[in-house]
């Protein structure tokens, strides 16, 4: 089963999609798709107390914060 969403965006946020869907070689659905698996993601270590950060080579180079804040 499916659902349709009809979703409004800004022309910037419109324009994000359009870019990040071209880079990924999807569409803005796909973008929005894969967002939500990582929100998806983001939450469920939110519930296990842990934090989300980009790392290179085993180096913590940028924590994500503040996506989440309640």
């Amino acid at each position: 089963m499916t659902t349709r969403l009809n979703v409004q965006f800004t022309e910037r946020q419109n324009k994000s999609l359009e870019e990040m869907a071209e880079e990924l070689g999807t569409t803005k659905a796909g973008v929005l798709k894969t967002a939500l698996s990582l929100l998806k993601v983001a939450l469920r270590e939110r519930e296990q107390k842990n934090q989300i950060a980009v790392v290179k080579d085993g180096q913590v180079v940028k924590e994500i914060v503040g996506i989440l804040d309640e």
